[in-house]
């Protein structure tokens, strides 16, 4: 619906949010992916969509400002409409980040793998994790995330 899609942010007046959709189904299912290549598109696409959504939100605090007044202004006003584009942002970073733990599976407690095996069966999920974090790492000191996104990763 695209009244949904106006609500969550993901939609905009030319009827565009069904493409948003698609491409975060592309990420989710790159993100499942099981090899470290597909993972890295997921990353990068997750990473790509909290860039994008902070310089929105960027935009939309810069507007704000320019509208108030001293007589109208509101304490935290831009900070109270920031909160469901942070909110989102996190939980896909969230997400995305929980996708890249390494998990090491039963089926390999079961056939009594040794420790090192079981390792170097979660390494690529940890090199997974180890992007992530050096992509987002390369977006703060790039400064395309706002100031909020970047709190909240301290």
């Amino acid at each position: 619906d695209k009244n949904d899609e106006m609500a969550s942010g993901l939609g905009d007046s030319s009827g565009v949010g069904g493409a948003c959709d698609d491409i975060q189904i592309v990420i989710e299912k790159n993100l499942s992916h099981g090899q470290i290549a597909n993972k890295r598109i997921g990353i990068i696409g997750t990473v790509a969509y909290a860039v994008t959504r902070s310089a929105e939100l960027l935009d939309q605090q810069n507007s704000m400002e320019v509208e108030e007044t001293d007589a109208t202004c509101m304490p935290g006003g831009a900070a109270v409409a920031s909160l469901p584009i942070v909110k989102d942002i996190t939980e896909k970073i969230e997400k995305a980040y929980s996708k890249c733990q390494p998990v090491v599976s039963k089926s390999a407690l079961d056939t009594n793998m040794t420790e090192s095996n079981m390792v170097t069966t979660s390494n690529s999920s940890g090199s997974a994790a180890a992007f992530m974090l050096d992509e987002l790492c390369h977006a703060v000191q790039g400064g395309r995330l706002v100031q909020e996104i970047r709190d909240w990763l301290d």
